[in-house]
């Protein structure tokens, strides 16, 4: 119908904007689907508990840095390498632009990502395998919940105020619209300063 319309790349934002998708009922409808955050959080709570300690550990990273399921596993590697050109102390954070082969991709990009050091110390114990916490999850009927980590980040930030132009930069995406691309300039240190007060608050409810 938006083809039809000549709105097909506008619904396609609405689509990503709400995270919004199609599951397929047993009376072949197909109907909208959008977890709320509180849903989405059940979703990774129930893993972590059934998860070995370092599985489950990646969950909550994944959750507290925002990345995709790959991207957190490749930064948790590079933690764990203590790689000299990675994290960047000063600035309490991650510098994943540097390491273009493994973060700049042509459609799915990570530049840089908010750590302190009980978040490092908590990648540096957790897996970076995600083959192995989906086999997990699978061989005991239980959906692998990551794609709810970088939704429940996104939608945490914003419900406690952080703008969202700001959060696409956590998350890699460029902005879209003329205002972000050549007005928005935030105050890096404050916005950093709110969303390091509210990970600690986050993590509590996903080990509650």
């Amino acid at each position: 119908m938006s083809k039809f319309n000549g709105i097909y790349d506008e619904w396609q934002k609405i689509v990503k904007r709400h995270a919004l998708h199609w599951r397929h009922t047993d009376d072949n409808f197909n109907f909208f689907e959008k977890e709320n955050i509180n849903e989405m959080i059940g979703y990774i709570k129930q893993a972590i508990k059934i998860l070995p300690k370092d599985c489950g550990n990646t969950l909550v990273v994944a959750t507290l840095l925002g990345l995709r399921a790959d991207e957190t596993c490749k930064a948790i590697g590079l933690i764990k390498q203590s790689a000299t050109d990675y994290h960047n102390k000063e600035r309490g954070i991650l510098e994943h632009y540097r390491h273009k082969d493994l973060f700049i991709r042509r459609s799915k990009k990570a530049y840089i990502s908010l750590v302190d050091d009980d978040l490092l110390t908590l990648a540096k114990q957790s897996s970076d395998s995600y083959h192995s916490i989906r086999s997990y999850l699978k061989r005991r009927k239980i959906p692998m919940p990551m794609r709810y980590c970088r939704k429940v980040f996104a939608t945490y930030l914003r419900q406690h105020g952080v703008e969202t132009e700001f959060i696409d930069l956590l998350q890699g995406r460029t902005p879209a619209s003329i205002f972000g691309k050549h007005y928005y300039r935030p105050d890096f240190d404050k916005q950093a300063e709110r969303i390091r007060r509210l990970l600690p608050k986050l993590k509590k409810e996903l080990l509650v």
